[in-house]
């Protein structure tokens, strides 16, 4: 444990690693002191704490408004909220993330929802890996000197489909709101469900911070030699660049990393740098490398000498490696580093100017004198290139998710949880074949049998079979549970330490592993298993109680552990189970109901349809009625001719009708509003075009009223002088929408938007149904229309038809022509309140009509 430098955690792998860092020298100390601190975390896991914050989230609620009005935060009162309560209670106290000790370095590790990315929560504050161009992650620091252990850990644990995101703001982890908004968090494995993507993060800045030591190299001295074979030769290569950039450091004044270094290795050779600008001198080799056979006092001394002196080298080796740009030598400049994205670094530094932090620089020179000294000598330079880390500990509870093709698809909650699960499945299946040949990644799998040949101290092969399925979330664990998953878990840990001798050494403990319910489970009590003198014995072995009680852990339990009679408030809930009963179905079949029409509006979505999302939020309130005189002032004209949009592509147009406020027997009070969206081009090959763009509304009396949604052009609403109305009271006009184009270049397109008001007195209406009309004066690439149904009401069936409007005039005699028209794609309500339809290739000249029937 001593050799742990690092730790990093997701979901209820961090509720542990943040106990265990907090008491590091108790989990390190005596048998008793271990035992002392297991306990309060397995006080914790035998808690029920899901099931206690269930019955207390409700509880909350009275208390919510009141406190909003207050102007206080109800972060503690929602579920997460309520788990980070009992983790500072029961585990972690009020403790600052600053509190956390500097080894081993601990990285809660959350999914910023905000952001889409990666966050961790260590001592130094919050990292937060950010997206750039061109798939890279940048790493930026934020200070929360008021972040706790308790939010950090909720943040990373409140697994999706129970606990909601936690939301924080600058004021709750001590940043200023400039640098940190309001940010909500989730479980951290669903961006990286092993926790291990972060160490990779994290590599360049580890060797940042590591100093460089002779055995980071395979062979120190041959690198020294290599580099003074280098200076004398005449060849032009990246270790003779090196040399000849350390002579002109060590004759030049200024003092850099580069003089620096030119004066130890000076120094070590026992000779002046400004004397002898060569620099590198085979008497620096032996002065470096193991000393020759003399007295042992003699040796002694040239040994530490030598360490002293291999320090010195190599901390300014390090200091140069930091700050010297070798990428813009020529001679480095052209190599090709070993990593792949190594020489995607080097490339952008060069081709596109980017400048390099220290991590980076670092980093990228690493490469460059790796790739420099294989291409001098023909042998690599250093034993690691990407990470300062001798191993990785990856300890994988992940299990390939299991196909229920018996089961049902669930409600709200069931969904959402295997939906979570899928993603944690994916997530973990990406991470693992990325990271499984990557060396000195150990995974230490939970589904791993540790067969009796390997070890004799391990569970039955059957019991371990059942490891994998157990449910960790959050309820309670079961004595056999416990005790199962400890002994398992150090059994597969040592088994797959012992794979690689290379980093644990070949003397391993093979003690029997700690139990931590020394005693008779309750509910897997010991069976005896002796064979009476008649025969077989009828009873089931205690291999065989144990396994299926743990196959039984593998179904989720809600309902039989929701109530507890040993804590309070169950009881609060007894006097509101009656009217859950009566609510409960009602709201079930509403929900049913929405869920439904939300399904087909999605389906209809897959198929492309992008007016789906403005339905959608029509379909979420009812229309507001307009104040009158509160809409677009209108211009008049005295006629509409000569607006024929010569130059102009009508790519694509949606009509939105909504009727649900319409009342066809009292037009008085009737509220009938239109939405129009059109997708125009001003086309690129016309000569000609009109500077301005005419768009014809829907409304035939002058009661309506215009509005438009913000929009980049200029609209400009005009209408025809009033006419009397032979049937009603309200006179007759047109009304109509002019936008500029005359800055507008040729071949851009651009959104045109419009919303009207009326009592829909353009509508048509029988005994047994309505109509609606319409016409296309010129070309339409696409039109779809929807036509929301009035209140209460339901069609039977619709019919859409057209008919020329060239024909039965002067021009051309022949009879009116009704044709049938079949769309694209029709949207098929399933409670019959909403027609859709699309069409393509719409011709100019015609009147379409919509004609339904109610049931």
């Amino acid at each position: 444990m001593s050799q742990v430098t690092h730790i990093t955690s997701v979901s209820g792998g961090s509720v542990f690693a943040a106990h265990l860092v907090l008491n590091w020298d108790l989990y390190n100390g005596s048998s008793n002191d271990f035992e002392a601190a297991a306990s309060k975390l397995l006080a914790f896991v035998r808690m029920d704490v899901r099931n206690r914050i269930a019955r207390r989230v409700l509880l909350t609620v009275p208390l919510r408004w009141p406190r909003r009005l207050l102007g206080l935060s109800n972060r503690k009162l929602t579920r997460t909220g309520l788990l980070e309560y009992h983790y500072e209670k029961h585990l972690y106290g009020d403790t600052g993330l600053f509190e956390l000790p500097e080894s081993p370095q601990l990285h809660i590790l959350a999914t910023n929802l905000t952001e889409g990315c990666l966050c961790s929560f260590s001592r130094d504050g919050l990292l937060m890996m950010r997206r750039q161009g061109g798939h890279r992650f940048r790493l930026d620091h934020i200070p929360s000197g008021l972040a706790t252990v308790p939010m950090a850990v909720a943040a990373s644990s409140a697994f999706p489909g129970f606990f909601p995101p936690l939301e924080l703001t600058g004021a709750d982890v001590g940043a200023s709101a400039g640098e940190f908004g309001r940010q909500a968090y989730t479980d951290g494995g669903v961006f990286d469900n092993l926790g291990i993507r972060m160490f990779r993060s994290l590599e360049r800045s580890l060797l940042r911070d590591r100093a460089l030591s002779p055995d980071d190299f395979f062979d120190f001295p041959a690198v020294l030699e290599a580099l003074w074979q280098a200076s004398k030769s005449s060849e032009e290569t990246p270790l003779r660049r090196l040399a000849q950039v350390l002579r002109e450091a060590a004759n030049s004044s200024e003092e850099t990393p580069l003089r620096r270094l030119a004066q130890v290795l000076g120094e070590v050779s026992g000779q002046d740098p400004q004397a002898h600008p060569s620099v590198g001198n085979l008497n620096n080799v032996p002065a470096l490398s193991s000393p020759g056979s003399t007295t042992a006092s003699t040796t002694a001394s040239t040994t530490a000498s030598t360490r002293d002196h291999q320090e010195l080298v190599l901390s300014n080796l390090q200091n140069v490696m930091r700050h010297y740009q070798f990428n813009h030598e020529p001679l480095f400049a052209r190599l090709k580093p070993v990593d792949p994205e190594a020489a995607a670094l080097l490339h952008a530094t060069r081709v596109e100017g980017r400048t390099l932090n220290v991590s980076d620089q670092l980093w990228l020179n690493r490469h460059l004198l790796e790739a420099g000294f294989r291409e001098t000598t023909g042998r690599p330079c250093f034993r690691k290139l990407n990470s300062a880390l001798d191993g990785v500990i990856v300890s994988d509870v992940g299990k390939r998710i299991r196909v229920r093709a018996s089961r049902r698809a669930g409600g709200l909650v069931r969904t959402a949880m295997r939906a979570s699960g899928i993603l944690m499945d994916r997530v973990w299946q990406l991470e693992h074949e990325t990271f499984q040949d990557t060396p000195g990644f150990v995974f230490v799998p939970i589904t791993d049998v540790v067969e009796p040949s390997q070890d004799p101290t391990a569970l039955h092969p059957e019991v371990q079979r059942q490891m994998a399925n157990i449910r960790t979330d959050f309820d309670r664990f079961s004595l056999l549970e416990i005790s199962s998953l400890v002994r398992h878990g150090y059994c597969v840990g040592r088994k797959a330490c012992q794979a690689r001798p290379d980093l644990f050494g070949a003397d391993l403990p093979r003690d029997v592993p700690w139990d931590p319910i020394p005693r008779p489970y309750g509910a897997a009590a010991a069976v005896p298993v002796a064979m009476p003198a008649e025969g077989h014995s009828v009873e089931p072995a205690e291999t065989m109680v144990k396994a299926r009680t743990l196959q039984a852990s593998a179904f989720r339990r809600i309902w039989s552990s929701l109530f507890d009679f040993r804590d309070w408030s169950s009881y609060i809930y007894v006097p509101l189970f009656f009217p859950l009963f009566v609510l409960l179905p009602y709201g079930a079949f509403e929900y049913y109901k929405s869920a439904e029409r939300s399904r087909e509006l999605v389906k209809w979505l897959y198929h492309g349809s992008p007016d789906l999302s403005q339905v959608q939020v029509l379909l979420q309130t009812l229309p507001a009625t307009w104040r009158k005189g509160s809409g677009a002032a209108a211009q008049e004209r005295d006629s509409f001719e000569g607006l024929d949009n010569t130059g102009y592509t009508i790519l694509k147009e949606t009509r939105i009708a909504d009727l649900r406020l319409w009342n066809p027997t009292d037009r008085d009070k009737s509220l009938v509003q239109y939405v129009r969206r059109l997708t125009v081009m001003k086309d690129p090959d016309e000569l000609e075009h009109d500077n301005e763009f005419f768009v014809k509304l829907t409304p035939t009396h002058n009661d309506a009223q215009v509005r438009f949604p913000p929009q980049r052009l200029e609209p400009t609403l005009i209408k025809t002088p009033d006419k009397p109305d032979p049937l009603i009271p309200t006179k007759q006009c047109m009304w109509g929408v002019l936008y500029d184009f005359k800055n507008v270049p040729n071949g851009r397109v651009e959104e045109l938007s419009v919303i009207d008001q009326g009592h829909g007195a353009n509508l048509g209406r029988n005994s047994t149904g309505s109509n609606i009309t319409f016409q296309t004066f010129t070309y339409r690439a696409a039109l779809s229309m929807w036509i929301l149904m009035p209140q209460g009401k339901s069609y039977g069936s619709w019919l859409l038809t057209r008919r020329s409007d060239a024909r039965g005039r002067a021009d051309d005699p022949k009879p009116e022509k009704i044709e049938v028209v079949t769309p694209v794609e029709e949207f098929v309500s399933g409670d019959s309140s909403i027609i859709g339809f699309e069409l393509v290739g719409v011709k100019g000249g015609y009147t379409y009509e919509i004609n339904w029937t109610y049931k």
